[in-house]
């Protein structure tokens, strides 16, 4: 049996207890607080999830974050399913259909967006039969060789690139202490005021495309308020005016240390400077860091996504990724067809970092 609820205090010990006998106390989604900060703080709105159960025991649950997307056309709501998971003792067949039977029916909902890892992925496509609207876009630089390309190429090679690591990570840092040199912005870690947040957000109200809602009450509630991840938050000033920041956190990534991008958010007309200035100290940042590398991902053709594209973070070869990064997008109720929803994400708009 199915059943969808709207997330309380009481279901998420539940969920917890769920999440623990499969990936274990330290996990992100085994911890309550965490999943009280996504689940029941998110300004969106209410989450909800479809909880499949066996007689009283749940059993598999898949959780529905709201999401505000927002464009010239005016507003829309999105979902965002995530957390999904099956019990180990009771993955069959006819389970996972069960409990996704909900995904395309949602009452105040216009969109469900999505990117599957490569194990979920078949089941959605050819089984809930949602088509591929893109991929993500993998932009970065490799800081230290011999660690990205471990496994990828003889172990003597990647001894020399070892060596050769000392003088491309000065190489780097030179580049990017260039870049910086002659924008006449500042860059400063103090949060600004909610106004100021919202000033620069306005400016994505006349985007072409659909983006997130980048709002004051969501960034505060996104890079803020969460008790698990720590993020670094850089804001860029042009004569006392916000004119855009970027989020990144350091995470382990495929057995590396990577300074991860979620967001680069700069008003429209002044991108190309000020984005290659915050990605420029976001890299200076990852160099003290001993990060392996600098990675962030993008879709869509929107100022946000575009922003993170830029010099010096360079695109990734698809065949170096080790993920397909698929997006699934579908409109729904009575604005589903067959047209693609023209929408834009990076990593802020998913729950993955």
């Amino acid at each position: 049996m199915t059943d969808r609820i709207v997330i309380n205090n009481e279901i998420i010990n539940e969920l917890t207890k769920l999440s623990i006998t499969e990936y274990g106390n330290e996990a992100a989604v085994s911890s309550s607080s965490h999943l009280r900060w996504k689940y029941l703080d998110n300004p969106s709105g209410p989450t909800y999830a479809d909880i499949l159960y066996q007689d009283s025991q749940i059993i598999g649950r898949v959780v529905y974050e709201p999401r505000k997307f927002v464009s010239k056309d005016g507003s829309l709501w999105a979902v965002n399913p995530i957390d999904v998971l099956i019990d180990g003792s009771y993955r069959s067949p006819t389970n996972f259909p069960q409990l996704m039977q909900g995904i395309r029916h949602h009452d105040k909902s216009q969109l469900v967006y999505f990117s599957p890892n490569n194990v979920s992925a078949p089941l959605y496509e050819k089984l809930l039969k949602f088509r591929p609207v893109g991929t993500f876009t993998l932009s970065g630089i490799p800081l230290r060789l011999d660690r990205v390309l471990t496994n990828r190429v003889p172990k003597w090679i990647c001894s020399v690139l070892g060596v050769l690591g000392i003088p491309w990570r000065g190489l780097v840092k030179g580049v990017v202490k260039l870049l910086r040199l002659g924008v006449k912005v500042s860059l400063v870690s103090n949060q600004p005021s909610a106004a100021d947040v919202d000033s620069l957000n306005s400016y994505f109200l006349e985007s072409p495309v659909w983006v997130g809602d980048r709002s004051s009450a969501f960034h505060q509630w996104r890079f803020y308020d969460g008790p698990r991840f720590i993020y670094r938050v850089r804001y860029a000033f042009s004569n006392n005016e916000l004119v855009g920041y970027l989020v990144a956190r350091i995470a382990d990534f495929e057995g590396m240390r990577a300074a991860v991008i979620l967001d680069c958010v700069v008003r429209p007309g002044s991108s190309s400077r000020v984005s290659r200035a915050l990605l420029a100290d976001a890299v200076n940042w990852a160099l003290l860091e001993k990060a392996d590398l600098v990675a962030t991902l993008s879709y869509g053709s929107s100022a946000i996504a575009t922003a993170l594209r830029r010099f010096p973070l360079f695109r990734i070869p698809k065949k170096m990724s080790p993920q397909k990064m698929a997006v699934l997008a579908e409109r729904l109720n009575e604005k589903r067809n067959n047209e693609d929803p023209d929408i834009s994400l990076t990593l802020a708009d998913l729950d993955v970092f």
